[in-house]
């Protein structure tokens, strides 16, 4: 059994929402102009996302409480109703769809960055490929990943302390797409492993370009999200090549016997889009014993595309 966290319990979509909206909004708006964020006109926020637009540590705190109580409601259940006992649970934690730095090719354009006002070149760039937001942004979203990544390590500390003999594997997958995020490579989002940010017609189609698009086009077009809701949610989400490279980080974790698995992506060929790692020659699968991040012996799912 997958036991996966909604990250939307720690508000990831409120602060997706915030770093788009504030990026878009100034990239279309002049310093001699009236601004008003495209998704929130009460907002007075230029600029980056701030940490406020992230979880406080409360938020972080509360969520884990209740990830341990339905983690720990589960392995109750489960004893009670699966009569030989042999069940595994992987808890999974999150892949940040964002690098720590976006290519070089998606810094700069017409000679403008994002620190500046009205930078529309760029905006049209980095939403073709799929990450319309400040590139100072990219810290938080780093530490949101991490903090959720230790959300579930500590809901499964909770657990195995006071249920000795469940069987839960903790699946880090926070590396598993590195070199592989929208915007870390040329021609994203073809390299990437997750969806691109995408608004959508008022009947709910995908739009890949802002190309011809003024403000007010944008904020109908991100509208339209909340009358199509199911395909708007998809952006910064694996994508399907992700879930079939993601499907082999949970093959190892279901036949290891450790507590911790780390899946690492290695830096090698991203896979097209559309290829299914699970029949693709050209994946390397290695499972040995290491260290991950922070130096903790666990086992190490190398998942490595090669030419």
């Amino acid at each position: 059994m997958l036991f996966g966290l909604g990250a939307n319990d720690t508000g990831f979509s409120s602060a997706a929402q915030a770093c788009i909206g504030n990026f878009l909004t100034d990239a279309y708006t002049g310093w001699w102009e009236g601004w008003v964020n495209i998704f929130d006109p009460h907002s007075t926020t230029r600029g980056a996302c701030s940490s406020g637009d992230f979880p406080s540590r409360a938020d972080i705190n509360q969520t884990t409480d209740d990830l341990t109580d339905a983690l720990s409601e589960l392995v109750t259940t489960l004893a009670e109703i699966d009569e030989d006992g042999e069940h595994r649970i992987v808890i999974q934690n999150y892949v940040n769809p964002l690098p720590e730095r976006f290519a070089s090719e998606y810094r700069t354009e017409d000679g403008r960055d994002d620190e500046r006002d009205k930078f529309r070149g760029l905006a049209r760039e980095r939403y073709a490929a799929g990450c319309p937001v400040h590139e100072a942004s990219l810290p938080l979203a780093q530490s949101m990943t991490e903090s959720l990544g230790t959300m579930v390590a500590e809901a499964q500390h909770r657990v195995l302390l006071s249920h000795p003999d469940a069987d839960i594997v903790f699946l880090d997958v926070i590396d598993a797409f590195n070199g592989s995020h929208l915007c870390e490579q040329s021609n994203s989002p073809t390299t990437a492993f997750h969806t691109p940010v995408r608004a959508l017609t008022t009947s709910g189609v995908p739009i890949t370009s802002l190309s011809g698009k003024n403000k007010s086009n944008l904020k109908d077009m991100f509208d339209a999200c909340a009358d199509h809701f199911q395909l708007c949610q998809e952006s910064l989400h694996p994508n399907a090549a992700g879930h079939a490279l993601l499907g082999e980080c949970l093959a190892g974790a279901w036949t290891s016997r450790q507590a911790v698995v780390w899946c690492n992506g290695s830096g090698g060929r991203v896979s097209p889009l559309g290829r299914n790692p699970s029949i693709d020659p050209n994946l390397s699968l290695r499972v040995s014993g290491g260290l991950d991040r922070n130096g903790n012996a666990v086992l190490v799912v190398d998942a490595t595309w090669w030419a």
